[in-house]
Order: structure tokens, then C-alpha cells, then sequence
């Protein structure tokens, strides 16, 4: 079985506390249903948005 979840966090969270809180979601989905072999999940964003950001505009490109 897959499950496939899309989460929003708070934004003045810190991407380690985000990481933190899907590891403790993804223990307990596999303690309490074994039968899920696969758990995928889409964050919003693990960084802080910009009040007004186009959420569906692409990233900038990455330095050289």
C-alpha cells in the first residue's frame, strides 16, 4: 500500500522542526497500519514564504 499525504506547516517553523514532525507522522502511520509500504509526503514549504510569493512560480536558479 502507498499513502501519499500533502502537508502544510506552520510558516515560522524551521525546516528541522518540520523534518522532525513528518518522521514523527511517518512512525506512527507505520506502527499503526504495517501494511503501508511506501510513505510519500509533499510539504508545502519547509522554508518561510514571502507574503504575496506565487506559491506555483518555479524556484530561481541555483547559483554557479
Amino acid at each position: 500500500m502507498i499513502l501519499d499525504l500533502d502537508l502544510r506547516f506552520h510558516r515560522d517553523l524551521d525546516a528541522a522542526a518540520v523534518a522532525r514532525a513528518i518522521d514523527r507522522i511517518e512512525k506512527r502511520i507505520r506502527d499503526e497500519h504495517p501494511e503501508v509500504a511506501y510513505v510519500f509526503v509533499e510539504v508545502e514549504s519547509i522554508t518561510r514564504r514571502v507574503e504575496g510569493e506565487d506559491p506555483t512560480r518555479p524556484p530561481p536558479p541555483a547559483p554557479p
